[in-house]
């Protein structure tokens, strides 16, 4: 087992941000997935439906892909990220400015998605705002580090130290080995839904880099 441990990055406030999203996508999670069924609501049902609307009402398909994840698993990577990287970035932009910032690299996410995809392909959960925030997270913080720990039941035998750039590019990579696993495994398929788009990744991605490059040179300036 490996676990990621972050070294020296206090936070001086209260997340809240971070933790009201983590919350609101488990409690949409559970009453999608495994509350509507009861009412005879199947959990493709409403991803149909989230899809049908993408094309006529683009604005609403967003918000809506925004909230929506496509299961434990998909919705699992976006907490362990908004996790890790979301506080220490909260903190310094401030609750307000986090938001806003997350919901830019969510639209851009979508924009980029869109424009090399098509209106009509599939484009669900938040994957493409947390990309924003760990671009952020990348320039915010170039000299983070944190300890890549191997653990073997329960005794560590090894642990390897990585700086900002080195998380940063794990995650981006590992995030697309992951989805690409799922799109081309039938089996793996039939334990979440995750529409899988390499742009919305690498568009919120960038779009993060922009905004923590703009954030740092107001400050500067400032």
């Amino acid at each position: 087992m490996c676990k990621l441990v972050k070294k020296n990055q206090p936070i001086k406030n209260t997340p809240w941000i971070v933790y009201s999203l983590i919350l609101l996508y488990v409690l949409i999670l559970v009453f999608i997935k495994y509350l509507l069924p009861y009412y005879g609501i199947a959990f493709q049902q409403v991803l149909r439906w989230l899809n049908s609307i993408s094309s006529s009402h683009e604005l609403i398909a967003w918000i809506l892909a925004l909230l929506f994840h496509g299961g434990v698993i998909h919705l699992s990577a976006v907490v362990f990220s908004l996790w890790f990287f979301g506080p220490n970035v909260e903190d310094l932009l401030g609750p307000l400015l986090f938001l806003i910032v997350y919901l830019i690299c969510g639209a851009i996410a979508m924009f980029t998605h869109m424009y090399f995809r098509s209106s009509n392909a599939s484009f669900l959960g938040s994957f493409g705002a947390v990309s924003g925030v760990v671009g952020v997270y990348a320039v915010l913080f170039p000299k983070a580090k944190a300890d890549f720990v191997f653990v073997y039941h329960r005794l560590e035998i090894g642990r390897i130290e990585l700086n900002a750039l080195c998380i940063t590019s794990a995650w981006f990579c590992l995030s697309i080995i992951a989805g690409s696993i799922i799109q081309n495994f039938s089996a793996v398929k039939e334990m979440v839904y995750i529409p899988f788009t390499l742009w919305t990744q690498m568009g919120g991605y960038i779009a993060g880099l922009a905004c923590g490059f703009l954030f740092k040179m107001t400050r500067k300036s400032g």
